[in-house]
């Protein structure tokens, strides 16, 4: 429930987290909802509130308070009014400060070369890394 969710990250609650690709570029929610992993620096539209909840399952809430969803066939998009199931990962921390976000589908978030953020890895490479900052 949405009272049970409470802002997490690495600065104090209530604090923003981007998501920092292992292409080099930021994860962006536009406000038509796309989602992407294009951007060379992090303005609002790249700044995400990081939910935690009880189970230990992070989610991202936009600029334009929407959540980022990782959909059954691995595409994201930013659209959900809530987390549900489809907006909520299972984070896994890795050395170098890296993260690993699996999706409720069991594929991992992945920053592609070309811009694209998908979510169709059952198994995490380096595409699949990202750095909270």
């Amino acid at each position: 429930t949405a009272a049970a969710v409470t802002p997490a990250g690495p600065g104090p609650a209530g604090s923003t987290v981007t998501l920092l690709g292992a292409n080099g570029k930021f994860v962006v929610a536009e406000p038509n909802g796309s989602a992407m992993a294009d951007r060379a620096a992090a303005g609002p539209w790249e700044r995400f509130g990081m939910l935690t909840h009880p189970d230990g399952t992070v989610s991202f809430k936009n600029a334009h308070g929407k959540f980022l969803s990782a959909a059954a066939d691995g595409r994201v998009s930013a659209t959900a009014a809530s987390p549900g199931p489809s907006e909520r990962y299972t984070p896994s921390r890795q050395p170098a400060g890296v993260l690993l976000l699996k999706s409720v589908h069991g594929k991992f978030l992945s920053a592609e070369p070309d811009g694209r953020l998908t979510a169709t890895r059952v198994q995490a490479g380096a595409a699949q890394t990202f750095k909270l900052q």
